[in-house]
């Protein structure tokens, strides 16, 4: 009773009013990039929640991945699932109906972790999470932030998800649809605003470099098997890490954030400038050299703080935690 009863005022506690639930926008075939992201967010782990928070992210990456058997196996058999207005009272229940749509949704669409907090008590942990969800609707991207609060339960050595809640609503940021005023400004040859510039760019390569996403720029270091913090992190279970690794790696890890975020704007900056020049009528060569320079400078400085974040995590490691990591990342059969 007890235990019921402190699940209840947990859910209470952290479930936000719904204005749109998650799953209530139309899902629309995506032509971007898909996945998920959660390398950059800002992150209040209690160590004891630690493996709570790994099974929820399990969850999620199965989820956006359409892995509903990987999904299920998270769930507690009683779990409760509140979204769109309705409740799932089983894992069964939740299984056979929302989730197909809702993993049909997420394989459409990137999901990006901003922020996390976590903590335990007992045999009951509660993860409350923030995120921004960037979809395609037609030509135009939709930017929906979600809210989510899940909390488990340990059942011996493994947590199990007894209770989610989602809720999401249009973000008030401004849309990633390229201006019209660009096209307008580019035909007769002006400059076109900060605003209004590289409206070639992928929008969610963009929006990873101004929040600090890797975006695969470590991905030759994961390749010789160098680790990143967030896939560390993913694993803390299998690699059996223990308090002073898992702290390290979240140090690394905000540390990595900062300076992304840092670099991405010089990066965002010299392209701007370099599109300018390119958006006039005669373009100056001498003048596009030079910027050009200056973006393949700055992109180096970018994909530098992703690669040496996985230099410093490594030693963090014991060599069997490696090997391990390296097996973990392999895809099956290699």
């Amino acid at each position: 009773m007890k235990t019921h009863l402190l699940v209840l005022a947990l859910a209470s506690m952290l479930c936000t009013s719904s204005v749109f639930a998650h799953g209530d926008e139309k899902h629309e075939a995506a032509t971007m990039a898909t996945g998920r992201e959660a390398t950059k967010a800002e992150l209040s782990i209690a160590p004891a929640a630690a493996d709570a928070v790994a099974a929820v992210e399990r969850f999620s990456t199965a989820l956006s991945a359409g892995d509903l058997t990987k999904a299920g196996a998270e769930l507690d058999a009683k779990v409760i699932i509140l979204e769109s207005g309705g409740v799932e009272r089983s894992r069964d229940e939740y299984m056979g109906g929302h989730a197909k749509s809702d993993a049909a949704f997420l394989k459409t669409a990137m999901t990006t972790l901003k922020r996390r907090t976590a903590h335990a008590s007992g045999d009951l942990a509660w993860v409350a999470s923030e995120s921004q969800i960037h979809a395609m609707k037609g030509k135009d991207m939709l930017m929906i932030d979600s809210t989510e609060t899940v909390i488990l339960r340990k059942s011996g050595a493994a947590w199990k998800i007894v209770h989610i809640h989602w809720s999401s609503r249009r973000s008030p940021t401004a849309s990633a649809k390229p201006s019209a005023t660009f096209h307008q400004e580019h035909q007769h040859g002006a400059a076109p605003t900060a605003e209004g510039a590289l409206a070639w760019m992928d929008p969610v390569e963009r929006q990873a470099i101004e929040t600090g996403q890797g975006f695969a720029m470590a991905r030759a270091a994961e390749a010789r098997g160098l680790p990143g913090p967030k896939h560390v992190l993913e694993n803390a279970q299998a690699l059996a890490l223990d308090e002073a690794q898992r702290d390290r790696m979240n140090a690394l890890m905000s540390a990595m954030h900062a300076a992304a975020v840092r670099e991405g704007k010089v990066v965002l900056d010299a392209e701007i400038a370099l599109d300018a020049e390119l958006s006039r009528s005669a373009p100056n060569a001498d003048r596009v050299a030079a910027l050009s320079e200056a973006v393949g400078r700055a992109r180096g400085r970018l994909r530098n703080v992703h690669l040496t974040t996985h230099l410093a995590a490594a030693p963090v490691l014991t060599p069997e935690q490696r090997a391990k990591y390296v097996q973990l990342r392999s895809p099956p059969g290699a």
